[in-house]
């Protein structure tokens, strides 16, 4: 049986000619899309019909069948494809989606043919999809036609958030301390001047303090490796120290030490970069600051105003006077958007609450419901107080709107 497994290229090349490559039981090929190169295909000849997958078929009705991936074809592939490309990207950028792999079984004989249960399968680590809130959007370009450029910070988060998603720890620590030093580091370079400069920063010191009280409680790092290092130290002074003496290791002098980082052993550093992207994050807040100005918040509202991208609401309330007596009122607002979406929901009840607080402080706010008074579609609803007795029918309620 021969496994064959497809690595497809990030960025396309074009070949002046090219025929199969062979080296003991592999062969690397090319594939065509064209004139150009879409993928690397490796052959490992001459398995085992035993390296297959299997198929368990499930004891109960409805269960998903099992499939087990027997062998390490797959790895074997990977490092080949990395250590071709150690040495092309020398002279070329040629780069392969090492994440995703479709792979083939192609049996030798019948016998391995009825032996195998599946003939393919296809592997792929894809990044979720972003859920986006387009406000945010619709901010930033806004803000683009501004004069402060935030290129350098976006660019370098970018990079390193791109790093984190491939797993390439290192390079995603090297971005993010290239980033907070360039911006906290005061052009030091000395380990004690270094961290100093860090910690004495009135914007960055309280970035650090944050993290040093949020990662050994926040459910969000239960099971980061960033949290058991965090824990070891106790102050932004020690902490930093350590970041400082990890970026002499990770930028200078490897090929000298005794102990040199190899770029194939990147979990080491997933801690570091899990921290260090963290404080990067939170180092660089304030460069959005633009995107949330007054200015823009209004150039915002004018233009859904203009593209008719206002919703009309409604909120139906429900309250008790200081009698006992239940009564209901209603209020209106418009919202920028074209469909009920949870953000939308989480605006408009935001909006409510902070014009009850204000117009219904000596009666009791029991429940609200609002609509899109297009549609009918119900935005949200809230109980603040537990019982029936906010909840009675409408018409015996007496009537009070706002």
């Amino acid at each position: 049986m021969d496994v064959r497994l497809r690595f497809p290229l990030k960025n396309q090349i074009n070949l002046d000619d090219h025929w199969p490559l062979e080296s003991g039981d592999a062969l690397l090929t090319f594939e065509r899309d064209g004139d150009n190169v879409s993928a690397i295909v490796i052959t490992i000849r001459n398995l085992s019909a035993e390296e297959a997958p299997v198929i368990s078929t499930p004891k109960e009705t409805g269960e998903i069948p099992h499939i087990s991936i027997n062998g390490k074809s797959e790895g074997r592939a990977r490092r080949i494809v990395a250590r071709f490309l150690d040495y092309i990207n020398l002279y070329f950028a040629i780069k392969v989606d090492l994440r995703s792999v479709d792979i083939e079984y192609v049996p030798a004989t019948d016998a391995e043919r009825e032996r195998i249960d599946m003939y393919g399968i296809k592997l792929s680590k894809e990044p979720p999809i972003s859920r986006l809130p387009f406000d945010i959007l619709a901010q930033a370009f806004f803000a683009s036609e501004g004069d402060f450029d935030p290129s350098f910070v976006s660019r370098m988060l970018s990079s390193a958030r791109e790093a984190l998603i491939d797993e390439q720890y290192i390079e995603c620590f090297r971005y993010c301390f290239l980033l907070i030093e360039a911006l906290y580091g005061e052009g030091k370079f000395q380990k004690p001047d270094l961290v100093r400069a860090f910690c004495r920063s009135a914007e960055f010191r309280p970035v650090i303090e944050a993290m040093l009280s949020e990662f050994p409680s926040d459910p969000l790092y239960k099971s980061s490796p960033g949290r058991a290092l965090v824990a070891k130290y106790s102050t932004p002074e020690t902490l930093m120290g350590h970041l400082v003496e990890r970026r002499g290791y990770y930028f200078h002098g490897n090929l000298k030490r005794s102990d040199p980082w190899h770029p194939d052993k990147q979990e080491e550093a997933r801690a570091l970069a899990e921290v260090c992207i963290d404080l990067a994050i939170g180092g660089t807040h304030s460069f959005s600051a633009t995107m949330f100005g007054p200015e823009i918040n209004r150039r915002f509202i004018d233009n859904a105003k203009r593209q008719g991208a206002i919703m009309s609401i409604e909120v139906q309330y429900f309250y008790m006077d200081a009698d006992g007596r239940r009564l209901k009122g209603k209020m209106a607002m418009d919202a920028p958007g074209t469909t009920a979406t949870s953000d939308l929901a989480v605006t408009v009840n935001k909006n409510f609450l902070h014009w009850a607080q204000t117009e219904l402080r000596r009666e009791t706010l029991v429940h609200a419901v609002a609509v899109d008074r297009a549609t009918g579609q119900e935005i949200f609803r809230s109980q603040f107080l537990g019982g029936e007795q906010g909840l009675a029918r409408p018409s015996e309620n007496q009537s009070n709107d706002g």
